[in-house]
């Protein structure tokens, strides 16, 4: 019976390390991709693996049964050495399912204020 027990325990940690190491970002967070140059970001994370060349680039890493995807949109595009980010998203999905479990997006705002005066 001791033996049962201590195999249920090294497994429900095995099973532990492997969500672990599953659900760990393997990009940055993306607020600190916003306003830096595209070929500062393709330094750290390699050149792009995806994406629509008209719209954005994309990185995806899998682990195990899950996928993190990583996209940045710029103003040009495709994007420049010197383009500047405009939103950045990093998502953990389920590709099997095609289920997104955890995202974060964010992007740079503009405000418009009329040059008349008028509110």
């Amino acid at each position: 019976m001791k033996i049962g027990r201590l195999l249920l325990a090294v497994a429900a940690v095995a099973a532990s390390l492997v969500v672990a190491v599953a659900v760990t970002p393997p990009f940055p967070e993306p607020g600190t991709l916003i306003d830096r140059p595209y070929e500062s970001i393709v330094a750290i994370l390699g050149r792009p693996d995806g994406g629509i060349p008209d719209k954005f680039v994309a990185w995806s890493r899998d682990r195990g049964p899950l996928r993190w995807d990583l996209e940045l949109y710029t103003i040009e595009s495709p994007p420049v050495p010197t383009s500047m980010s405009d939103a950045a998203s990093r998502c953990l999905w389920v590709p099997s399912l095609g289920i997104p479990i955890r995202c974060k997006m964010i992007s740079r705002a503009k405000v418009v204020v009329p040059s008349n005066g008028s509110p």
